[in-house]
């Protein structure tokens, strides 16, 4: 590791910085919380955006996205948050099932999905609703594409159903013409039987 980093980077995943990381964002985690608990009022609207920044952290922000919308937007703001979350799997998950015979669009879908679930992870690190552009993007491009591709999947599939229906109605017409000749020609037949009768019962009958 050490030909391809400098030794100020090896020391920032060392052991002891990666631990004393955590400890960090627990703390300022904490921090987020402790205020939002003693004032009930905040559990629905939150504490308002940037009220983080008013204690007495040295950091603006508690470094981590669900948190940060919990504490300074309440429950209405997490449930947003949760709720784009879902929509994103759902998403994905059927995108994955429509490709699951096309390899090359399911590993396609697997890749946005990998982006979009390292983002996630890394929101809980340094996510801010300050600044959502860079985590909330890959689930825009999700739900754009899905939304892109189940159109053009029904739209196929009334296509595939006109022309059935077209189908259908063009075998009705022949049966409906070969029904029509049918009886034309059982018609055209007793008149010639009846003609016959008449004529021998006039004698004329030929011989």
């Amino acid at each position: 590791i050490q030909l391809f980093i400098t030794g100020d980077n090896a020391e920032r995943w060392s052991f002891y910085s990666l631990s004393g990381g955590v400890t960090g964002r627990f703390q300022i985690a904490l921090g987020a919380f402790e205020p939002w608990l003693k004032q009930p009022i905040s559990w629905i609207f939150g504490r308002g955006a940037g009220a983080f920044s008013t204690g007495e952290f040295s950091d603006k922000y508690p470094h981590n996205f669900p948190i940060e919308a919990l504490t300074e937007l309440g429950l209405i703001g997490f449930v947003v948050y949760v709720l784009i979350i879902g929509f994103t799997v759902k998403a994905l998950i059927a995108l994955f099932r429509m490709y699951s015979d096309d390899p090359e669009m399911r590993s396609c879908v697997a890749v946005l999905g990998a982006i979009a679930t390292f983002s996630t992870l890394l929101s809980l690190k340094q996510g801010t609703i300050h600044d959502p552009g860079a985590i909330m993007i890959w689930y825009l491009v999700i739900a754009r594409v899905y939304w892109f591709e189940q159109r053009a999947l029904e739209f196929d599939l009334a296509e595939e159903e006109d022309l059935e229906s077209d189908e259908f109605a063009y075998e009705e017409y022949d049966e409906t013409i070969d029904d029509d000749y049918v009886d034309e020609q059982e018609f055209a037949d007793e008149r010639d039987d009846e003609d016959e009768e008449g004529l021998e019962r006039n004698g004329l009958a030929p011989a």
